[in-house]
């Protein structure tokens, strides 16, 4: 009796969360909901409603098609102008911290995931003009012009610090952090360290932004969730990203290119299998092009990226999960997407992702429509 309405809870609380967010935020326009005349309480989120389907090619598993929801929800609070502080609940998989939608429908015989209402974000957040703290857990501050190597979702507890260095036109900022980081959505594995130095030119036509990124990440055991052996296995990523932004017919536009390369030498004697085969597999790029911006209603955006990810130049643990259903290192994937603003809250995104692996016969094509409103 007791582990029948346990199951029970697992599926009607993430419903009940569903229905609430999706409540709330067909009753406003604004961005945010503020709770009290001075607006220092505020609610925010975002409810999407998804579309997806894998097409499987050289490979023993079948194709898939799912019917999604992804809701968030949070709360802001802000005493004054230097400190905010920051809870959100999100619907997820209790399996994988990237994955924030919930399967409420799939054609094949596979599994729904262990789905839940998580806290995933929790912060306290001190900025001023040139200087921004944040502790608990968030997201990461680090530039980059795609989610090869971290994905947006990816948000581990630790603190972060954004220092501006000068005070000229074009600005050189250090970001610099330690993140416990997660190991599915709840508990946390191994300790990153990382620093980033970026500088951005501003005031003309055409204008360039640099980033240098280290992230040292030690191994451990006890890991329960992360995929092929990342739990316990070193990484260190050096990172280069660049990008050149202007206007091209009449819009917002950049062309970006990433370079990442795992520094760490792994053993040709390592009790790894997986290590051992691929240890020399740790390079990767990706080159993204963009093309508008979704403001208001009538706003579109064309955006293309193409990345060739090698085994170890990234952690499939926590790179990007929107390309496909391949593994998310070993991969070549060509990403298009388009995006149109229904409204000033309401947005329809298509995307084909067309992906396969450097090493291996495997061939998969993701097919995604994504309908979404922020709040």
């Amino acid at each position: 009796m007791r582990s029948r309405l346990l199951n029970r809870m697992r599926v009607s609380l993430p419903i009940l969360f569903m229905c609430c967010v999706f409540f709330v935020s067909t009753g406003t326009v604004q961005a945010d909901i503020p709770l009290d005349e001075d607006e220092k309480w505020n609610l925010f989120g975002r409810v999407r409603l998804r579309f997806e389907q894998d097409n499987e090619q050289d490979s023993d598993r079948e194709s898939r098609t799912r019917a999604r929801i992804g809701n968030f929800v949070g709360l802001k609070y802000a005493p004054n102008d230097l400190w905010e502080f920051s809870v959100r609940g999100r619907l997820g998989d209790r399996r994988d911290a990237r994955i924030v939608d919930m399967t409420y429908y799939i054609k094949e015989d596979y599994s729904y995931g262990r789905r839940g209402v998580f806290a995933d974000q929790f912060f306290a957040r001190y900025k001023r003009e040139d200087t921004l703290v944040t502790i608990g857990r968030s997201q990461m501050p680090f530039w980059s012009n795609t989610e090869k190597l971290w994905d947006e979702d990816i948000n581990p507890l630790g603190g972060h610090l954004v220092k501006r260095l000068n005070s000229g036109k074009n600005p050189v900022t250090m970001s610099v952090g330690s993140f416990h980081m997660p190991d599915g959505m709840e508990a946390f594995h191994s300790w990153m360290h990382a620093i980033q130095f970026s500088w951005a030119q501003t005031g003309n036509d055409w204008n360039w932004q640099v980033a240098l990124s280290y992230f040292d990440r030690p191994g451990d055991s006890g890991a329960r969730y992360l995929l092929h052996g990342d739990g316990e296995r070193d990484y260190r990523f050096a990172v280069l990203s660049t990008r050149l932004s202007g206007q091209l017919l009449a819009r917002p536009a950049y062309v970006g290119f990433d370079l990442f390369e795992n520094l760490e030498s792994y053993s040709e004697d390592d009790s790894s299998i997986l290590t051992r085969t691929f240890r020399e597999e740790t390079s990767g790029y990706a080159l993204a092009f963009n093309l508008g911006e979704n403001k208001k209603r009538g706003d579109w955006r064309l955006r293309y990226v193409y990345a060739r990810v090698e085994w170890f130049a990234a952690m499939p643990s926590y790179a990007t999960t929107s390309f496909g259903w391949l593994d998310k290192s070993n991969v070549i994937v060509n990403d298009f997407r388009a995006d149109y603003s229904l409204s000033d809250q309401w947005r329809v995104t298509g995307r084909i992702s067309p992906a396969r692996n450097i090493i291996g016969p495997r061939k998969s094509t993701r097919f995604r429509v994504d309908f979404s409103r922020s709040f």
